[in-house]
């Protein structure tokens, strides 16, 4: 049992006084029966506390019953044998306290969480997210009402694991709030070009429409493979400015 801190120091002062309680020196100076009961007082205190502290390991193993057979004492989270996980903790079982995991194989197919307001399902969320960031996984949060709080909560947990610079967040509500994303910055000419003019409402049912599209098509392309060429970064507003000129 390893002692330190103020209370292991306090309960070890009141033994260590308990027992010079009982020189001969105080029993004849100090009025009779107090020191043997202030000693024994003192001895007591201290006792029962390191006696609790010794009692720990076993009450946490079991000495104390409990009907739900859980370690409430436990970390949320505890690394498995290698020191990697192999999937995500869902919860302990209450009939024999053992934990649920949920292997990453299953993980790689669709999950849904179900259940009446009230009962978690966001607490469950949270802490399978806590999980994949401190075992340096990524994912992507998509809330459509995203608020300060739940910002604030996703940053905590990448502090604690220390991926702070990790967190991105796209957020066109409060760009304040926000990291920038340029999706026609990467690719070879073709994708990008792809990509802007997926933006154009379809054409199919109109050949003439159809036409000019495919020509935009090539020019923008081709006005990519420039840039690329010329090792420069790009955005929509720097293509808009372009495409004229062209």
């Amino acid at each position: 049992m390893r002692l330190g801190g103020t209370r292991d120091t306090l309960s070890l002062a009141a033994i260590s006084a308990g027992l010079f309680a009982t020189h001969p020196y105080l029993a004849e100076n100090l009025p009779p029966g107090l020191p043997m009961w202030g000693g024994f007082a003192c001895a007591a205190l201290g006792g029962f506390r390191l006696a609790s502290k010794a009692l720990q390991p076993w009450a946490e193993h079991g000495l104390f019953k409990s009907e739900l057979k859980l370690r409430s004492a436990n970390l949320p989270y505890e690394a498995f044998a290698g020191g990697h996980a192999e999937g995500l903790l869902v919860g302990y079982l209450a009939d024999t306290g053992k934990p649920l995991i949920l292997p990453y194989e299953d993980l790689m197919r669709h999950g849904f969480i179900v259940g009446q307001s009230g009962v978690g399902k966001t607490v469950l969320g949270r802490l399978l997210m806590f999980q994949q960031i401190i075992n340096g996984g990524g994912l992507i949060f998509i809330d459509g009402k995203l608020n300060i709080e739940e910002l604030e909560t996703l940053h905590a947990y990448c502090a604690w694991a220390g991926r702070s610079h990790d967190l991105l967040v796209i957020n066109p509500g409060e760009p304040d709030l926000s990291n920038t994303y340029n999706p026609i910055l990467y690719g070879d000419p073709d994708e990008v070009s792809a990509r802007i003019l997926s933006l154009i409402p379809s054409t199919e049912n109109n050949p003439g429409a159809d036409h000019y599209k495919q020509s935009a098509n090539q020019g923008v392309a081709t006005l990519i493979a420039a840039l690329n060429r010329a090792k420069l970064s790009y955005n929509f507003i720097d293509l808009t400015i372009l495409l004229p000129a062209e």
